[in-house]
């Protein structure tokens, strides 16, 4: 590679501090300490002052995200965040049940993968090593300077700062999407209200049906409740008012130091609790609702559903405090936001993209994915010290990288289209399974009575299926034991 001398550093702003920032500034700054790029420099600005407690739950990590992390990760990060993400969660399959925990369908699948799942909070903590990360630094607006081909980054604090590229990561409300592409400012809200939660519930005392992997009960009420149970450290009772039959009934008599001393053991390499997330129809006047009127809802819709008295009973008391959050699912649909604002040096990456609901892993793990291919696209560009060919490794055979997208010798603007055309055709296939399977598991409208009747039919043929399967696994291991002693299987 050739020397870089007193050359102005190639400049790269990353606007938003979340995951798909991170990742991305965090693969270049690899790149760059392992001399594999030249002159280079990246900043990234997150405009939250600090971490918000809707950071701190779990996301589930596709395989597309597994992949990705490999990439994106050196090899002693990526295992260490494997030891940090030991939650005893073995596979990435399913358990679907109704709510009285009767089996309707279960799969085991990608056994031994690592990790499943991981605390937001601790896969940031380790992007974040070695990236030049600003807080309490929001962006206000962008604009293209005539002279120099720069980028300028305006901040709420009327600061500026010239960039050579610009991606945006800040998410759903992403200000870049809304001043770039003002007609997909806003994407379209889905009818679905998602609810998380963790519980202090022992294991044991939950009939969950796999203790190492994904429980999701589906409601008769047109609801879906995800249960996974996260092994580590048991966590301290969860306080409660001795007259009181939820820690939520009256917090004026719960000890203040009790609640804390929980919520801090929640901070801990590895707690043990139960995550729930519970997604229920849409209301008007959701947004207003307190953690206690929201316990108050999702118990009722148990107990009208006649769900397990164990979960109820979860519900009622085991909630805890300061973990609950909830949001209307957005998607972008079928809605493609284009690519060539600013001369093509503002390219969008995750939600600011393209956002999707929340199934199977797939909005954190296709940010990512979006953060690999793009540090792989920039990493070979000319300006870069790279040889200006990237190969897409997802890229559909069909789908050949157009020649015109090689011109200018291999240089960034040269090389993002293809990225950028890469990037939403992938995550258009995980926007449409996504939001069909958060229709079949919640259904809508008459989709609903349709739904509850596929239910009905699966709480009665699943478990023949089940048995039948049983019978013929018994039925061959009997005939392999046979067959192995047999005489003339027998060594002489």
């Amino acid at each position: 590679m050739s020397s870089s001398g007193e050359q102005t550093p190639f400049k790269i702003v990353v606007v938003g501090g979340g995951i798909g920032g991170l990742a991305v500034a965090h693969a270049l700054e690899r790149a760059k300490a392992e001399g594999r790029v030249d002159r280079l420099e990246v900043k990234v600005y997150e405009k939250r002052p600090d971490e918000s407690s809707f950071q701190r739950y779990p996301i589930h990590i596709a395989p597309d995200g597994r992949s990705a992390l490999s990439a994106l990760l050196s090899p002693s990060e990526l295992d260490d965040l494997r030891k940090r993400s030991s939650h005893g969660i073995t596979h990435g399959g399913i358990v679907l049940h109704t709510p009285q925990f009767s089996s309707l369908f279960s799969i085991r699948r990608y056994e031994g993968e690592t990790p499943q799942f991981v605390h937001r909070w601790v896969l940031k903590e380790v992007l974040e090593q070695g990236v030049d990360l600003c807080r309490d630094k929001r962006v206000v607006r962008v604009r293209e300077v005539d002279d120099g081909g720069k980028i300028e980054v305006v901040f709420d604090d009327a600061t500026h700062e010239l960039a050579d590229l610009l991606i945006g990561a800040d998410g759903l409300g992403s200000t870049l999407r809304a001043q770039l592409y003002p007609e997909y400012a806003r994407f379209d809200m889905l009818p679905y209200i998602v609810v998380q939660s963790k519980l202090s519930t022992p294991h044991a005392s939950l009939p969950l049906l796999d203790s190492q992997g994904i429980n999701m009960a589906l409601g008769y009420k047109g609801y879906s409740l995800l249960l996974v149970p996260f092994s580590g450290k048991p966590l301290p009772p969860c306080p409660r008012p001795d007259d009181s039959d939820g820690p939520f009934s009256d917090p004026e008599e719960i000890r203040h130091s009790d609640v804390t001393t929980l919520q801090k053991a929640l901070e801990g390499p590895t707690p043990e609790y139960v995550f729930a997330n519970i997604t229920v129809p849409a209301f008007a006047g959701w947004e207003d609702l307190t953690e206690t009127a929201w316990i108050e809802h999702i118990t009722r819709l148990l107990r009208s559903d006649n769900a397990h008295s164990d979960l109820i009973r979860a519900f009622e008391g085991d909630v805890i405090p300061g973990t609950v959050g909830a949001w209307q699912i957005s998607s972008c649909g079928e809605r493609r936001v284009p690519y060539g604002a600013c001369g093509g040096r503002v390219v969008l990456i995750g939600d600011a993209a393209h956002a999707m609901p929340p199934q199977g892993g797939v909005g954190g793990s296709t940010a990512l994915k979006d953060a690999e291919n793009l540090a792989a696209t920039l990493i070979s560009a000319n300006e870069l010290g790279g040889d200006g060919e990237y190969t897409w490794p997802s890229r559909p055979m069909d789908r050949p990288v157009p020649p015109a997208d090689r011109t200018a010798a291999g240089r960034i603007l040269g090389l993002l289209p293809s990225f950028h055309r890469e990037m939403i055709v992938r995550s258009q296939g995980f926007v449409k399974d996504a939001t069909h399977r958060l229709h079949m598991a919640n259904g809508f409208g008459w989709g609903r009575r349709m739904r509850n009747v596929l239910l009905r039919v699966m709480q009665f043929l699943w478990p023949l299926a089940n048995w039948v399967l049983n019978r013929g696994r018994e039925s061959a291991k009997r005939e392999n034991a046979r067959a192995a002693a047999s005489p003339a299987n027998r060594s002489p």
